[in-house]
């Protein structure tokens, strides 16, 4: 995972911005992008997960900086809220959603791999994807 060095969603996209359409979801509204439409999103937040459609296979290639490794450097920390967060897993190695959402008052975590899978608490996160996580109320996933 990567925090890009410019978040406009046309820099992040560049490669590919004529093959897709982004959705998101915050606080319970959904955003989105689609090039030369009226779009309300602007941003790749880091942190943030996106239901990305293409309409053909590409290569996307994204600069930035990697996630912090050092024990010593702050991880970010992400608000979620009362409900569902469509959320990226911010983490180089893979981790148990128990691990992951350690403090958090999590409900239900899915993926969507060829379908929506529901993931238990010993099951593991993957770096890159990105995860609807339903939470019983406001907090904090510190990863």
């Amino acid at each position: 995972p990567l925090i890009p060095d410019d978040s406009s969603i046309e820099v992040v996209l560049a490669d590919v911005v004529g093959l897709v359409t982004v959705q998101t979801y915050d606080d319970g509204t959904w955003y989105s992008y689609s090039p030369g439409a009226p779009s309300d999103l602007t941003e790749m937040v880091d942190g943030q997960g996106y239901w990305i459609s293409m309409t053909a296979s590409a290569t996307l290639a994204v600069s930035g900086t990697e996630m912090p490794v050092d024990p010593f450097d702050p991880l970010p920390a992400y608000h979620v809220v009362e409900g569902y967060n469509l959320m990226g897993f911010k983490s180089t190695t893979p981790m148990t959603v128990s691990e992951y959402l350690l403090g958090v008052e999590y409900v239900r975590v899915y993926e969507y791999v060829d379908g929506y899978n529901s993931l238990s608490a010993d099951e593991d996160m993957t770096p890159g994807r990105g995860y609807w996580i339903s939470v019983s109320a406001d907090g904090t996933i510190y990863p």
